[in-house]
């Protein structure tokens, strides 16, 4: 796990995947949020516990992976964030 990237909160989840070009979808069961990007033709979904308190490293890497990776956008990646990025969205 690279040691690089922060423990964050649900909001600063949600800022740094509209930054990276995805779109609230819909209210989900309980207190949670589903996010959309598509990417290559593809639908990718994510939910975002809005009750947790923080989200730990592992699971933030766990999303950012998920809604992948593509070549374009303003920061030549497609406006995506990585990890290099993520320390100065959030400070």
């Amino acid at each position: 796990m690279p040691k690089n990237i922060p423990s964050l909160k649900p909001r600063e989840l949600i800022h740094l995947l509209e930054v990276g070009g995805c779109a609230f979808h819909r209210e989900g069961k309980g207190d949670h949020r589903l996010y959309i990007r598509y990417l290559e033709g593809k639908k990718r979904v994510v939910p975002i516990d809005m009750g947790a308190r923080e989200f730990s490293p592992v699971y933030v890497l766990r999303i950012f992976r998920q809604f992948g990776k593509d070549r374009g956008g303003a920061s030549g990646r497609g406006g995506f964030v990585f990890a290099s990025e993520l320390k100065a969205l959030v400070a």
